[in-house]
């Protein structure tokens, strides 16, 4: 998996990933999958920066959220990485928040399945999120 994937690629794995989402699945390959994706769309954003480098700090702040995500609580991914709670403030703030979800959204699935009974419902409305953040990525990079 790399940024050559693009976001058709990512899209693809992400539908992927909520058409699997259900009660009765394999948490573990759901986890995996998850992980993949968050990890598809970090390789997304070097790409992105140099489109959009006033984007830089903002989502370098955010990919903090591959290695602090297992210690994080829905509250907690919500406050600092959906509603930017711990990441610089940006001007233009709107492409970048689209790019961040790209690996927000995945690091929120697996916050949902470290619970002992996963709200799959929840997480597949994460992932249908995505899509659509993912569609406005795809517009931004467009020459």
């Amino acid at each position: 998996m790399d940024a050559s994937e693009g976001v058709d690629g990512y899209v693809a794995r992400a539908t992927a990933l909520r058409d699997a989402l259900s009660p009765g699945a394999d948490v573990a390959t759901l986890r995996h999958d998850a992980e993949a994706l968050m990890e598809l769309g970090a390789t997304l954003v070097p790409a992105f920066v140099e489109r959009h480098p006033h984007c830089e700090g903002y989502l370098a702040a955010a990919l903090q959220v591959r290695g602090t995500w297992p210690s994080l609580d829905l509250a907690t991914i919500e406050r600092d990485y959906h509603h930017d709670g711990v990441l610089p403030q940006v001007a233009d703030s709107g492409v970048c928040y689209h790019m961040k979800d790209l690996v927000t959204h995945p690091a929120t699935v697996l916050v949902l399945l470290k619970d002992a009974r996963p709200d799959h419902a929840k997480a597949r409305h994460e992932i249908d999120e995505v899509i659509e953040h993912a569609g406005f990525v795809a517009r931004s990079t467009q020459p």
